[in-house]
C-alpha cells in the first residue's frame, strides 16, 4: 500500500461540495490537526486567481516549459529528480530535507515536465507527507521545522495545484492553515530588525498566498504579513541595505534580506507590488565584492557557512533577471563555469530553480573589472577592497563598523578587519555551533577580543544590565537592548557612527571608524582607526595594509589588540607573516 492510499482517510475526510458563509465556522478533526471549514476566500481582491502565483505566473511556466528541455542547468535538476523517481518513497530524511529546497525543486521539475507523471507523482507524494506533519514551536529547532514545512507545503500546494485531487488540497490546505496558526505570535512581533519574526512573516506569507481563494482562513493573516512588510521590514532594509550590504554579514545576511517575501508578493500580487528595488538590486555586489578564489565568504558575524548558499545565490539571480544588474549576471555566469571542488556554489542542483525562472529577464552581462576595486556598503558598514578581479589571485580586505547596535546575528566587532588570500589569514575568529547560545559563543566568539579591535581593561568596569553570566572581554559594550525598527536605527541609545570617511584612489582605499561610542565612556573617550590598503605597491603580488589606531584613554589602562591570525603566525622582527586555511586543492595561502 502506497502513502497515497494509506492517507485515503485524510485525503477524504472532509466534503469540499457545499459552500458556506465565509464567517461560518465548524469544528472538525482530519487525522490529529483540528481544522475550521470555511468556505472559499473573496476577501483580499489583490493576489491573483490562478495557480501557480507564488515566483511564478502561468505565462512564465508556459515560456519556460518550451526552452528548459536540453537546458543543462534543468538537466542536472532533472537528473536529481530522476534519482529519487527510481526510488520512490519518503523517507524520515528526506522529508526533513523536503521542508525546504528539496520540495521546491522537486514540485519545479514536476511543474516543468507534465508529459512524465512520475515526476508530479513524488513530488505529490512529499507534499502529502509533510502535510501529516503537526506544526510546533515549543523550541528553537521546533520553530525551524515548522517555518521550513509551511514553506515547502505553499509552495508544493501552489506549483502542484493542477495535478491535486480535490480531497489532496483540503488536506494540504488544512495543513497550511494549521501551521500558520501555529506562527501568529511569533508573526506579531515588532522586531523588524532581527530575530526569528521575519522568517516566520516570509512563510507566513507564502501559506496565505497559496490558499487565497480556496480558503478564507489565512486571509486576516496576509493583510498582517503585508502590513507588517510594508511598514515594518520594508523601511527598515531600506536603511539597513543602502548600498547592498547587511549588517549580519555572508550568512544570516541574506536570510535577513532575502528575496522571497518580495519576489513572491510582485508576482502573486494583481498589481506586480514591488518592495526595495534599490537594495535587490545592489544585493548582489555584496558577494560578488567578497567572494574568493575558491567561492569562500568572510567568516564574519554569526557565521553558520562561509560557502555562497542558496541565499546569496537568489540575491544574484534576482538582481540579474529582475532588476537588471548586468554585473550580477557576469557574477552568476561566473558562477556557473564548471568547478569540481567541493566549494562549487552550484554543486546542488535541487536549488537551481530560483535562477532558471528569473534568467529570462538576465541583461548583457557587464565585466567585473569596469567596477572599482571596492564598495562601502553605508546601511551596513562594510568596506570590501580587493587588489584584483582575477578572482584566484586576489586578496580581499573587509572593514567593518555598523552604524546602529544591534545584537541578534550581530556581533561586537565595530572596527575589525579581515585579510583574505587564497583563503583567510587575518580572520574574524571563534566557531558559531548554529545555536549562538554556548558560552564561547558569548564569551569569545561574538565579543571584541576575537575581532583584531581595541581592548582596554579598566578595572571598574561592570557588565551591562542583564549581561552579567556573559563577562567582560575589555572590549565593546554588549546590552541586552537594540534597535528594533528603521526609527531606531537612528535614535541616539542605538545609533553609532561606524565608519566616517572612506575613498578609492584606484591605486589605494582608505576608510576610518569612529568606535569610541561602543566602549564605557570611563575606559575609553577616543578611538579612531584608519585603515589603508595600496594595491600592489611597485609591481609587488599582493597589496600593502596599513593600520593606525588613535585611542584616548582617561588613564593609563592596559589596552591591547589580540591579532587572530588563521594559521602559522611566523614574527620575524618588525614583520609579521601568516599562511592561511589551505584551498581545497592544497595549495596554501600566504
Amino acid at each position: 500500500m502506497n502513502l497515497l492510499q494509506r492517507m485515503g482517510a485524510n485525503e477524504s475526510g472532509l466534503s469540499t461540495g457545499t459552500a458556506l458563509p465565509r464567517l461560518a465556522r465548524h469544528s472538525a478533526r482530519v487525522g490529529s490537526v483540528a481544522v475550521a471549514l470555511l468556505a472559499a476566500s473573496s476577501a483580499s481582491a489583490d493576489v491573483r486567481s490562478e495557480h501557480p502565483r507564488i515566483y511564478l505566473t502561468a505565462e512564465t511556466v508556459d515560456s519556460l516549459k518550451a526552452e528548459l528541455p536540453g537546458d543543462p542547468m534543468f538537466l542536472r535538476m532533472q537528473d536529481w529528480m530522476d534519482d529519487n523517481v527510481a526510488a520512490p518513497g519518503v523517507t524520515a530524511s528526506l522529508a526533513q530535507a523536503a521542508a525546504f529546497n528539496y520540495m521546491a525543486g522537486a514540485a519545479f521539475v514536476a511543474l516543468m515536465r507534465p508529459d512524465e507523471p512520475a515526476y508530479a507523482d513524488e513530488a505529490r507524494l512529499w507534499l502529502l507527507t509533510l502535510a501529516q506533519y503537526q506544526p510546533n514551536v515549543s523550541t528553537g529547532n521546533d520553530l525551524n521545522l515548522t517555518r521550513a514545512r509551511l514553506y515547502a507545503m505553499a509552495i508544493g500546494y501552489d506549483w502542484l495545484h493542477g495535478v491535486l485531487s480535490s480531497a489532496q488540497r483540503t488536506t494540504v490546505r488544512n495543513a497550511i492553515v494549521a501551521f500558520a496558526e501555529s506562527l501568529d505570535e511569533t508573526v506579531a512581533s515588532t522586531n523588524y530588525v532581527s530575530g526569528p519574526s521575519r522568517w516566520a512573516n516570509v512563510v507566513s506569507l507564502s501559506g496565505a498566498i497559496a490558499v487565497n481563494g480556496d480558503d478564507a482562513r489565512l486571509d486576516d493573516t496576509l493583510e498582517t504579513v503585508l502590513a507588517n512588510w510594508r511598514n515594518g521590514y520594508n523601511p527598515a532594509l531600506e536603511i539597513i541595505g543602502v548600498g547592498g550590504g547587511h549588517h549580519m554579514g555572508w550568512a544570516y545576511g541574506p536570510g535577513y534580506s532575502g528575496v522571497e517575501a518580495y519576489l513572491m508578493w510582485k508576482t502573486a500580487s494583481t498589481d506586480g507590488e514591488t518592495w526595495v528595488p534599490e537594495f535587490l538590486h545592489d544585493a548582489a555586489y555584496f558577494h560578488m565584492y567578497a567572494t574568493n578564489g575558491s567561492y569562500q565568504l568572510p567568516a564574519m558575524e554569526d557565521a553558520f557557512t562561509n560557502k555562497l548558499y542558496p541565499g546569496n545565490l537568489a540575491h544574484v539571480a534576482v538582481a540579474s533577471g529582475i532588476f537588471g544588474n548586468g554585473h550580477a549576471e557576469a557574477f552568476y555566469r561566473e558562477l556557473e563555469q564548471d568547478n569540481d571542488t567541493d566549494a562549487d556554489p552550484l554543486q546542488h542542483p535541487h536549488e537551481l530553480w530560483m535562477r532558471l525562472l528569473t534568467r529570462d529577464g538576465a541583461p548583457t552581462p557587464i565585466p567585473l573589472d569596469t567596477l572599482p576595486l571596492s564598495r562601502f556598503f553605508s546601511g551596513a558598514g562594510f568596506l570590501v577592497s580587493r587588489d584584483s578581479w582575477e578572482r584566484a589571485d586576489a586578496t580581499t580586505l573587509v572593514f567593518k563598523a555598523s552604524p546602529f547596535y544591534t545584537v541578534g546575528h550581530h556581533q561586537r566587532d565595530e572596527g575589525s578587519f579581515t585579510i583574505d588570500f587564497k583563503g583567510p589569514l587575518l580572520v574574524d575568529a571563534g566557531r558559531y555551533d548554529g545555536s549562538g547560545s554556548d558560552a564561547h559563543y558569548w564569551h569569545f566568539y561574538a565579543r571584541t577580543v576575537a575581532h583584531n579591535s581595541l581592548l582596554v581593561r579598566w578595572p571598574g568596569e561592570q557588565t551591562q544590565p542583564y549581561m552579567a553570566s556573559q563577562g567582560l572581554d575589555g572590549g565593546q559594550r554588549l546590552k541586552n537592548t537594540q534597535a528594533q525598527n528603521a526609527e531606531q536605527l537612528s535614535d541616539p541609545d542605538f545609533a553609532l557612527k561606524g565608519i566616517v570617511g572612506q575613498s578609492d584612489a584606484g591605486a589605494c582605499t582608505w576608510a576610518r571608524s569612529d568606535t569610541a561610542d561602543t566602549y564605557v565612556s570611563e575606559k575609553l573617550t577616543g578611538y579612531t582607526r584608519d585603515l589603508l590598503e595600496v594595491r600592489r605597491p611597485g609591481g609587488a603580488a599582493h597589496p600593502a595594509v596599513f593600520v593606525l589606531d588613535r585611542a584616548t584613554l582617561p588613564a593609563a589602562y592596559p589596552a591591547s589588540i589580540l591579532w587572530q591570525f588563521a594559521d602559522g603566525v611566523t614574527i620575524d622582527g618588525s614583520r609579521i607573516s601568516a599562511k592561511g586555511t589551505p584551498l581545497p586543492d592544497g595549495t596554501p595561502s600566504d
